[in-house]
């Protein structure tokens, strides 16, 4: 019924090493634009585009609209870098292609110059799209490693990430929760074999909850205490058993509860070594059981109750055989039964059906030795 997040951690771990790289440009897009840009170059005048000497401006080209408003500007940058600058009717620059440390970048603005969307690529070939709020605040990252592995990152207004979706190279699908300080409070994962497994985290970052499914479907869920040791467990066993676990603080089991496959309940208690000591069941013919046993796991104590047959309370010694018992039959007349050793039966206290009381002694070979009355 363990759960194991192995796979969620080294998910986390590519999704947050991605994420420090904050990439310019998708350079697919960047080719596409500059190539649909030089193509507007190459237009006629009569499309409305001014190639006049007056256009080239200190060192950069610029293109205007028939109002002559400036609308898109091909410069070089201080650092010898191109630069594609695209403007609206206002003359606010809206979108800007060109690279940034020599990786290629898009940014695509809003009328007051604030930054909102960036797309990049860099040295290493991730790709990356950012995305900002007003106040140009990172709030979204949508990162594709150089392998191929997707993560989608969603950040709080204070630079925290709080959500994290992707999938590593392995092919495990993973999505982790976090508060508003960042840490890590809930994490689900689909394993490349197509198991899915969740858990949940205290404010110290301990698991707490642990919710799983093992590979032939059957489900799990455990709740941790202390130092992540599971303290309780419900889930099913290899052989179709449906079972609650109680362990202490130490992760031992102390209470077991299990319903098997044909409906029949069980409930064990266990000391510190993991020895049943109470056993409690409900028989096929309904009637239920209990069992005391000792150190050494033998049953020392039965009590059972029918409805058809004798229900009664019956004491073993260590090797398990019975060496008394107190019955009620069927017919509800009461009988104390005391054997030896050998199990045969010495001494017998009844009441009869027309209520008077009885005594039975016998010897070692069963004869009767005195009878009363």
């Amino acid at each position: 019924m363990n759960v194991d997040e192995q796979r969620i951690a080294n998910l986390l771990v590519r999704v947050e090493r991605l994420e420090q790289s904050r990439l310019r440009l998708s350079l697919v897009l960047g080719l596409l634009l500059a190539v649909a840009a030089t193509a507007f170059l190459l237009m006629p005048s009569s499309c409305g585009v001014d190639l006049s000497p007056d256009s080239i401006r200190g060192g950069s080209l610029t293109l205007t609209d028939a109002d002559g408003n400036v609308r898109m500007t091909l410069s070089v940058d201080d650092d010898g870098l191109p630069v594609i600058a695209m403007s609206d009717a206002t003359g606010a620059e809206r979108m800007t292609i060109g690279l940034s440390g020599g990786e290629p970048a898009v940014r695509i603005l809003e009328a007051n110059g604030s930054n909102r969307i960036l797309i990049g690529v860099d040295s290493s070939g991730a790709s990356t799209v950012a995305l900002r709020d007003a106040q140009a605040r990172l709030r979204a990252s949508l990162v594709q490693s150089v392998e191929g592995s997707p993560a989608l990152i969603l950040r709080g207004t204070n630079d925290v990430d709080r959500l994290v979706l992707g999938t590593t190279e392995e092919g495990a699908t993973g999505m982790r929760f976090a508060d508003a300080q960042g840490r890590l409070r809930a994490s689900v994962e689909l394993s490349s074999e197509g198991v899915p497994a969740m858990i949940l985290r205290d404010a110290a970052g301990l698991s707490i909850l642990a919710a799983g499914q093992s590979a032939d479907g059957a489900p799990a869920l455990s709740l941790l205490g202390a130092d992540e040791i599971v303290r309780v467990s419900l889930g099913f066993t290899p052989e179709g058993d449906c079972g609650l676990r109680l362990a202490d603080a130490l992760g031992v089991t102390r209470s077991l509860h299990l319903v098997d496959p044909t409906g029949l309940p069980a409930w064990t208690l266990r000391d510190i070594e993991q020895r049943n000591k109470l056993v409690l069941t409900v028989l096929e013919d309904g009637s239920p059981n209990v069992g005391l046993l000792d150190g050494s796991g033998a049953t020392r104590v039965v009590l059972s109750t029918s409805l058809t047959e004798d229900s009664g309370l019956a004491i073993r010694d260590a090797a398990g055989l019975e060496r008394g018992f107190l019955l009620v039959n069927s017919d509800g007349l009461p009988l104390l039964g005391l054997t030896d050793p050998d199990t045969r039966g010495r001494m017998a206290l009844t009441i009869n059906s027309a209520g008077n009381p009885g005594i039975l002694l016998t010897d070692s070979e069963g004869r009767i030795s005195f009878r009363a009355p």
